[in-house]
């Protein structure tokens, strides 16, 4: 998963919405401004990004810490992470991404938005049935006999 967090359904009850935690780095300023702006857009009234440092230049030891301490994710485009930065990263769990094409790492962060939302729960029936008798077979469980077949049941 793009995102890590262990208390996404109780800051969702507690504040009424989600905030994904992003740090971003690129290797030009047009291309923070095209993530940063493509990013933002994705969010809606339950869920958004929030863009704690955007920056240009490789990954480095004092963007990981940060992101650590921010429970936030590492987006790069164009960019590495330098030595120091990857012990780091080892060390403390931080989720780096590595991107060299923009509308992947859109589609990772709107796959990681809809991932901290919670299921929609939809029940459908599709079949009725009475059951007459339950017999118990040791090693398949419970077996269920049904004297009447109706017409409902669809497959």
């Amino acid at each position: 998963m793009l995102f890590r967090s262990e208390n996404i359904f109780s800051q969702l009850e507690e504040v009424g919405s989600l905030e994904l935690n992003l740090l971003l780095k690129a290797d030009v300023q047009g291309s923070v401004e095209a993530l940063r702006n493509s990013l933002s857009q994705l969010g809606n009234e339950k869920i958004s990004v929030r863009f704690l440092h955007t920056g240009l230049g490789n990954v480095t030891e004092t963007d990981v810490v940060l992101a650590s301490a921010s429970n936030a994710i590492i987006i790069a485009f164009n960019v590495q992470a330098d030595a120091k930065a990857r012990e780091t990263l080892a060390r403390e769990g931080v989720d780096l991404r590595l991107y060299d094409v923009i509308y992947n790492a859109i589609d990772d962060v709107r796959a990681a938005l809809q991932g901290m939302l919670a299921p929609e729960i939809r029940e459908e029936v599709i079949g009725r049935c009475r059951v007459d008798q339950i017999f118990n077979a040791n090693r398949i469980g419970n077996i269920f006999r049904s004297e009447e077949h109706t017409s409902e049941l669809q497959s």
